[in-house]
């Protein structure tokens, strides 16, 4: 039914250039896309502007392509070179320690609610430095997998491979922070 969708509103954008189309286009992916930019940049403030790079990229895209056959798949590849583009202009490292809300961490806390809250906080931050170092292809899949909780055969579909062979690149990426989580402690 999405991709249905999907496809009627490519159809307006290549025909008409229809922004209220786009509109929905960008309300059905946004969110994926900036959790995604979120690992993957320094600050919140950061993955907003790459995702606002990516869509107008997209929108350039769809208005000159003839035919799309996997959105999500286009929109994470227009994203992933948004955010080389990203690290090549400012010439910045990959590495991403930073909380995701762009608050101070509390070194000391009274409550252990608040402890625990940032314990998480420091663990998401640990997670997110070694996902930085994974190939795009098996940070994305994580990402997809984990973070927005997409079945593999959704993770499959946005990476254009079988699912057999997602579930054998999610199973390899785990394990490789497995291993890189063991070394630092």
């Amino acid at each position: 039914m999405q991709k249905t969708r999907e496809q009627f509103y490519l159809h307006r954008i290549r025909a008409f250039k229809d922004e209220r189309a786009f509109a929905r286009l960008y309300e059905m992916h946004a969110k994926s896309v900036y959790r995604i930019l979120c690992v993957r940049l320094p600050t919140p403030q950061d993955a907003e502007d790459v995702l606002s790079i990516t869509f107008v990229r997209l929108w350039d895209y769809l208005c000159r392509a003839s035919s799309v056959n996997h959105l999500p798949a286009l929109v994470n590849t227009i994203a992933r070179a948004a955010v080389a583009d990203f690290y090549r202009q400012a010439g910045r490292k990959t590495v991403n320690a930073t909380d995701q809300s762009g608050e101070q961490l509390p070194l000391l806390s009274d409550s252990g609610r608040e402890a625990k809250q940032t314990e998480a906080k420091i663990d998401l931050a640990i997670v997110k430095q070694f996902l930085n170092t994974l190939p795009d292809e098996m940070r994305t899949a994580l990402i997809l997998r984990y973070f927005e909780g997409k079945s593999v055969a959704q993770v499959a579909n946005v990476l254009e491979k079988s699912e057999s062979t997602t579930r054998v690149l999610l199973h390899r990426a785990i394990k490789r922070l497995r291993l890189q989580l063991a070394k630092k402690e």
